[in-house]
Protein backbone atom coordinates (compact mmCIF):
# COMPACT_ATOMS: atom_id res chain seq x y z
CA UNK A 1 0.00 0.00 0.00
CA UNK A 2 2.77 2.33 0.97
CA UNK A 3 4.58 1.43 -2.16
CA UNK A 4 1.01 2.63 -4.55
CA UNK A 5 0.86 5.81 -2.44
CA UNK A 6 4.56 6.70 -3.46
CA UNK A 7 4.42 5.58 -7.17
CA UNK A 8 1.04 7.64 -6.97
CA UNK A 9 2.67 10.64 -5.58
CA UNK A 10 5.70 10.53 -8.12
CA UNK A 11 3.39 9.99 -10.91
CA UNK A 12 1.43 12.72 -10.34
CA UNK A 13 4.57 15.09 -9.90
CA UNK A 14 5.27 13.77 -13.15
CA UNK A 15 2.40 14.95 -14.66
CA UNK A 16 2.37 18.36 -12.71
CA UNK A 17 6.08 19.06 -13.60
CA UNK A 18 4.83 18.17 -17.34
CA UNK A 19 1.50 20.40 -17.41
CA UNK A 20 3.90 23.57 -16.13
CA UNK A 21 6.18 22.85 -19.12
CA UNK A 22 4.11 22.24 -21.78
CA UNK A 23 1.42 25.20 -20.49
CA UNK A 24 4.26 27.58 -19.22
CA UNK A 25 3.62 30.57 -21.18
CA UNK A 26 0.15 30.74 -21.07
CA UNK A 27 0.15 30.05 -16.84
CA UNK A 28 2.72 32.92 -16.63
CA UNK A 29 0.70 35.33 -18.71
CA UNK A 30 -2.82 34.42 -16.30
CA UNK A 31 -0.18 34.91 -13.00
CA UNK A 32 1.23 38.22 -14.66
CA UNK A 33 -2.33 39.07 -15.45
CA UNK A 34 -3.88 38.83 -12.09
CA UNK A 35 -0.63 40.22 -10.45
CA UNK A 36 -1.42 43.17 -12.22
CA UNK A 37 -4.95 43.42 -11.76
CA UNK A 38 -4.18 42.68 -7.85
CA UNK A 39 -1.84 45.94 -7.93
CA UNK A 40 -4.06 48.21 -9.67
CA UNK A 41 -7.09 47.24 -6.68
CA UNK A 42 -3.94 47.50 -4.08
CA UNK A 43 -3.04 51.54 -5.81
CA UNK A 44 -5.92 54.21 -4.71
CA UNK A 45 -3.70 56.64 -6.86
CA UNK A 46 -3.93 54.40 -9.67
CA UNK A 47 -7.17 53.11 -10.10
CA UNK A 48 -8.98 56.88 -9.24
CA UNK A 49 -6.55 58.13 -12.38
CA UNK A 50 -7.95 55.50 -14.39
CA UNK A 51 -11.74 56.85 -13.41
CA UNK A 52 -10.70 60.10 -13.59
CA UNK A 53 -9.91 59.72 -17.43
CA UNK A 54 -13.04 57.21 -18.04
CA UNK A 55 -15.37 60.01 -17.09
CA UNK A 56 -13.52 62.37 -19.09
CA UNK A 57 -13.62 60.54 -21.74
CA UNK A 58 -17.51 59.66 -21.38
CA UNK A 59 -18.22 63.04 -21.13
CA UNK A 60 -16.97 64.42 -24.14
CA UNK A 61 -18.30 61.34 -26.22
CA UNK A 62 -21.82 62.56 -24.61
CA UNK A 63 -21.46 66.25 -25.29
CA UNK A 64 -20.44 65.41 -29.03
CA UNK A 65 -23.22 63.24 -29.69
CA UNK A 66 -25.75 65.39 -27.94
CA UNK A 67 -23.98 68.19 -30.19
CA UNK A 68 -24.33 66.04 -33.75
CA UNK A 69 -28.06 65.30 -32.47
CA UNK A 70 -29.51 68.39 -31.78
CA UNK A 71 -30.96 70.15 -34.06
CA UNK A 72 -30.06 74.01 -34.45
CA UNK A 73 -32.47 75.84 -31.92
CA UNK A 74 -31.11 79.35 -33.34
CA UNK A 75 -30.72 80.59 -36.61
CA UNK A 76 -28.12 82.60 -37.73
CA UNK A 77 -27.70 85.92 -37.30
CA UNK A 78 -27.01 88.02 -40.03
CA UNK A 79 -26.02 91.62 -40.45
CA UNK A 80 -28.68 93.60 -42.39
CA UNK A 81 -28.97 97.54 -43.21
CA UNK A 82 -32.75 98.93 -43.53
CA UNK A 83 -33.42 100.56 -46.92
CA UNK A 84 -36.54 102.67 -47.62
CA UNK A 85 -38.74 101.85 -50.58
CA UNK A 86 -39.74 104.19 -53.53
CA UNK A 87 -42.80 104.08 -54.84
CA UNK A 88 -43.94 103.89 -58.27
CA UNK A 89 -47.72 105.22 -57.61
CA UNK A 90 -49.56 104.33 -59.84
CA UNK A 91 -48.27 102.65 -62.07
CA UNK A 92 -47.22 99.73 -60.07
CA UNK A 93 -43.55 98.11 -59.84
CA UNK A 94 -44.40 95.04 -61.62
CA UNK A 95 -42.28 93.21 -58.81
CA UNK A 96 -39.39 95.22 -58.79
CA UNK A 97 -38.74 97.79 -56.27
CA UNK A 98 -35.97 100.56 -55.73
CA UNK A 99 -34.54 101.32 -52.43
CA UNK A 100 -32.45 104.01 -51.19
CA UNK A 101 -29.35 102.03 -50.37
CA UNK A 102 -26.63 101.52 -52.81
CA UNK A 103 -22.73 100.58 -53.75
CA UNK A 104 -22.18 103.23 -51.08
CA UNK A 105 -23.77 100.97 -47.94
CA UNK A 106 -22.33 98.10 -48.44
CA UNK A 107 -25.10 96.66 -51.18
CA UNK A 108 -24.24 93.95 -53.88
CA UNK A 109 -26.25 92.23 -56.30
CA UNK A 110 -27.21 88.99 -55.43
CA UNK A 111 -27.54 90.10 -51.96
CA UNK A 112 -31.13 88.60 -50.33
CA UNK A 113 -34.03 91.13 -49.50
CA UNK A 114 -36.36 90.18 -46.03
CA UNK A 115 -39.56 91.61 -45.32
CA UNK A 116 -38.88 91.58 -41.96
CA UNK A 117 -36.02 89.49 -39.69
CA UNK A 118 -36.68 85.39 -40.58
CA UNK A 119 -39.32 86.31 -43.82
CA UNK A 120 -38.13 86.63 -47.28
CA UNK A 121 -39.13 89.13 -49.92
CA UNK A 122 -36.46 89.36 -53.16
CA UNK A 123 -32.99 89.71 -53.72
CA UNK A 124 -30.38 92.79 -55.11
CA UNK A 125 -30.37 92.87 -58.54
CA UNK A 126 -29.25 95.74 -59.86
CA UNK A 127 -27.02 98.29 -58.09
CA UNK A 128 -26.18 102.24 -58.00
CA UNK A 129 -24.36 104.44 -55.84
CA UNK A 130 -27.38 105.39 -54.23
CA UNK A 131 -29.93 103.03 -54.95
CA UNK A 132 -30.80 99.46 -55.87
CA UNK A 133 -33.27 97.28 -57.90
CA UNK A 134 -35.00 94.28 -55.74
CA UNK A 135 -36.62 91.58 -58.08
CA UNK A 136 -39.48 90.09 -55.52
CA UNK A 137 -41.72 87.27 -55.04
CA UNK A 138 -44.48 89.46 -56.72
CA UNK A 139 -42.08 89.23 -59.93
CA UNK A 140 -42.74 86.60 -63.16
CA UNK A 141 -38.89 86.52 -63.44
CA UNK A 142 -38.93 85.21 -59.88
CA UNK A 143 -37.93 81.17 -59.13
CA UNK A 144 -36.63 79.25 -56.47
CA UNK A 145 -37.23 76.15 -54.16
CA UNK A 146 -39.18 75.70 -51.19
CA UNK A 147 -40.07 73.20 -48.42
CA UNK A 148 -43.48 72.66 -47.38
CA UNK A 149 -44.15 72.79 -43.31
CA UNK A 150 -44.01 70.45 -41.31
CA UNK A 151 -41.14 68.34 -43.08
CA UNK A 152 -43.67 68.00 -46.50
CA UNK A 153 -42.85 68.50 -50.29
CA UNK A 154 -40.70 70.24 -52.52
CA UNK A 155 -42.32 72.65 -54.89
CA UNK A 156 -41.16 75.48 -57.06
CA UNK A 157 -42.11 78.71 -56.42
CA UNK A 158 -43.31 80.53 -59.12
CA UNK A 159 -43.47 84.21 -58.92
CA UNK A 160 -45.95 86.88 -60.35
CA UNK A 161 -48.55 89.33 -59.31
CA UNK A 162 -50.61 86.14 -57.49
CA UNK A 163 -47.10 83.90 -56.72
CA UNK A 164 -47.65 79.99 -57.35
CA UNK A 165 -46.23 76.88 -55.40
CA UNK A 166 -45.74 74.71 -59.05
CA UNK A 167 -44.13 71.25 -59.14
CA UNK A 168 -45.77 69.39 -56.38
CA UNK A 169 -45.83 65.87 -56.44
CA UNK A 170 -49.69 64.97 -57.70
CA UNK A 171 -50.31 62.75 -54.37
CA UNK A 172 -48.92 65.59 -52.41
CA UNK A 173 -52.23 67.32 -50.57
CA UNK A 174 -50.92 70.46 -48.73
CA UNK A 175 -52.89 72.01 -45.89
CA UNK A 176 -53.67 75.78 -46.76
CA UNK A 177 -52.35 77.87 -44.39
CA UNK A 178 -49.12 75.19 -43.93
CA UNK A 179 -46.08 77.77 -44.54
CA UNK A 180 -43.68 77.41 -47.35
CA UNK A 181 -39.52 77.87 -46.45
CA UNK A 182 -37.05 78.59 -48.55
CA UNK A 183 -34.37 75.87 -48.93
CA UNK A 184 -33.01 77.45 -52.01
CA UNK A 185 -29.03 77.69 -51.78
CA UNK A 186 -29.49 81.64 -53.03
CA UNK A 187 -30.83 82.86 -49.99
CA UNK A 188 -30.61 81.48 -46.12
CA UNK A 189 -31.83 78.19 -45.51
CA UNK A 190 -35.56 77.98 -43.57
CA UNK A 191 -36.75 81.92 -44.94
CA UNK A 192 -40.48 82.08 -44.53
CA UNK A 193 -42.18 83.13 -48.04
CA UNK A 194 -45.50 82.67 -47.61
CA UNK A 195 -48.26 79.98 -46.73
CA UNK A 196 -50.04 77.60 -49.17
CA UNK A 197 -53.36 78.89 -50.79
CA UNK A 198 -56.23 77.20 -52.44
CA UNK A 199 -54.86 74.78 -55.07
CA UNK A 200 -55.12 75.09 -58.42
CA UNK A 201 -57.63 72.30 -60.95
CA UNK A 202 -55.76 69.57 -62.29
CA UNK A 203 -56.68 67.08 -64.86
CA UNK A 204 -56.44 63.16 -64.55
CA UNK A 205 -53.30 63.25 -66.31
CA UNK A 206 -51.38 65.93 -64.77
CA UNK A 207 -48.33 64.39 -62.63
CA UNK A 208 -48.24 67.34 -60.76
CA UNK A 209 -50.43 69.44 -58.65
CA UNK A 210 -50.25 73.60 -58.40
CA UNK A 211 -51.33 76.02 -55.30
CA UNK A 212 -51.66 79.77 -54.39
CA UNK A 213 -49.14 81.03 -52.23
CA UNK A 214 -50.40 83.43 -50.10
CA UNK A 215 -47.45 86.44 -49.49
CA UNK A 216 -46.71 87.67 -45.83
CA UNK A 217 -47.36 90.90 -46.96
CA UNK A 218 -49.31 93.54 -49.62
CA UNK A 219 -46.96 94.38 -52.46
CA UNK A 220 -48.07 98.01 -52.59
CA UNK A 221 -47.99 98.30 -48.55
CA UNK A 222 -44.24 97.90 -48.45
CA UNK A 223 -42.00 100.83 -47.66
CA UNK A 224 -38.88 99.38 -45.85
CA UNK A 225 -37.15 96.34 -46.42
CA UNK A 226 -33.92 94.92 -44.92
CA UNK A 227 -30.73 94.05 -47.00
CA UNK A 228 -28.71 90.64 -46.01
CA UNK A 229 -25.36 91.88 -46.16
CA UNK A 230 -23.35 88.96 -45.03
CA UNK A 231 -25.12 86.09 -47.35
CA UNK A 232 -23.81 83.40 -47.51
Amino acid sequence: MKSFRAALGIGAGVLLIAFLIIFRAPVAEAFFRLRAALSAAADPAFSYQTFQGLQRENAELKARLAAEARPRDNPRVFTSLTARVYSRYPVGSGGRLIVDAGSEDGVREGMPVLLSPGTLLGKVVAVKRTQSEVLTIWSSDWKSAVSIAPAGPKALLQGGSEPRLELVPKGAALAEGAHAANVSPEFPLGLLVGAVGAPFAVSEGDLWSSYRLLPPADEAGIDSVLVVLNFP
